[in-house]
C-alpha cells in the first residue's frame, strides 16, 4: 500500500497521460470508461469503475465524496476521513 501511495503522489502510476508524456505509444483515453484522458486523479477518484471499488471498500464513501480534482487533496482527505471513521 505504501508503494502505491508513493506512486500516486509522485505521479508514477502508469495511466495513459503519463505513458503519452513518456513518449509511449498508446491511446490517451481511459480504457475502463472511455474518458478522453486518463489521469491519476481520474483513474483513482473519478472513473466510474473506481468509484464502484471505493463503494465496496472498508472506507465508507458516497458519490462526489472527493472534494477536488487533486490527487494530493483527495489523499489527504482520505487519511483525515479514516481517522474520523475509526
Amino acid at each position: 500500500m505504501c508503494h502505491l501511495i508513493w506512486q500516486l503522489i509522485t505521479g508514477q502510476v502508469a495511466v495513459t497521460r503519463n505513458l503519452v508524456r513518456r513518449n509511449m505509444r498508446c491511446d490517451n483515453y481511459c480504457p475502463r470508461c472511455g474518458e478522453l484522458e486518463e489521469s491519476v486523479t481520474h483513474a483513482i477518484f473519478e472513473c466510474p469503475p473506481a468509484l464502484q471499488v471505493w463503494s465496496l471498500s472498508a472506507t465508507p464513501t458516497s458519490p462526489g465524496i472527493f472534494p477536488v480534482a487533486s490527487v494530493y487533496t483527495n489523499m489527504d482527505y482520505l487519511f483525515w476521513r479514516k481517522n474520523e471513521i475509526l
